[in-house]
């Protein structure tokens, strides 16, 4: 009995380098098959609390390929990610709305290639908290948040260089460092 994937993609497109002459460029090629889940939970134990839990798994493979070969895990695809949420918020009054939020996400490494031989072909996991408290109050909104609280420095991606990819030397993507702000809205 033959096993069938959930998602079947014709024509992916991928980062092609000609070795030649180091252009890069992007085309649609090849063939991969992707079988995984989601899954996603709520739950309010009060009603100024919720919590929410997800996570999703993912094995993505080439079936059928220019660059790489049959079996190869797909570029940029982590196995697993997962995320959890608590939001919590309470009315004061006629003073306004109170509220706080705490947000967690983490994600599995993944291939940046296709060449297991290369310093660049795995890219690490990470994980990423964010926290915000603020208050709501006749349409302004005020807020203090500090994003990637951890000061998580993650490799978001490994892109091609716009023009010749060096042996030993990649551009990289990073997450944004710990950032701390102050934020005031007005809606009407």
């Amino acid at each position: 009995m033959k096993r069938l994937p959930w998602h079947h993609e014709r024509n992916i497109q991928q980062n092609i380098s000609l070795p030649t002459c180091s252009l890069n460029f992007t085309g649609n090629f090849g063939t991969a098959s992707s079988e995984g889940g989601e899954l996603e939970m709520h739950y309010a134990p009060t009603s100024t609390l919720s919590l929410t839990l997800g996570a999703a798994y993912n094995v993505a493979k080439l079936i059928s390929t220019v660059v790489g070969a049959k079996g190869d895990p797909l570029e940029n695809t982590p196995k697993w990610m997962g995320s959890a949420s608590a939001d919590y918020h309470r009315q004061f009054g006629n003073a306004g709305l109170g509220y706080a939020r705490l947000d967690y996400s983490t994600t599995t490494h993944q291939y940046n290639n296709f060449t297991p031989a290369s310093k660049y072909y795995d890219r690490a996991g990470y994980s990423l908290a964010n926290m915000r408290v603020g208050v709501k109050h006749k349409g302004w909104d005020t807020a203090l948040f500090i994003d990637n609280a951890f000061n998580k420095h993650a490799e978001t991606a490994l892109p091609l260089s716009y023009a010749i990819d060096l042996p030993t030397t990649r551009r990289v993507s990073l997450n944004r460092p710990r950032t701390i702000g102050l934020e005031i809205r007005l809606d009407w």
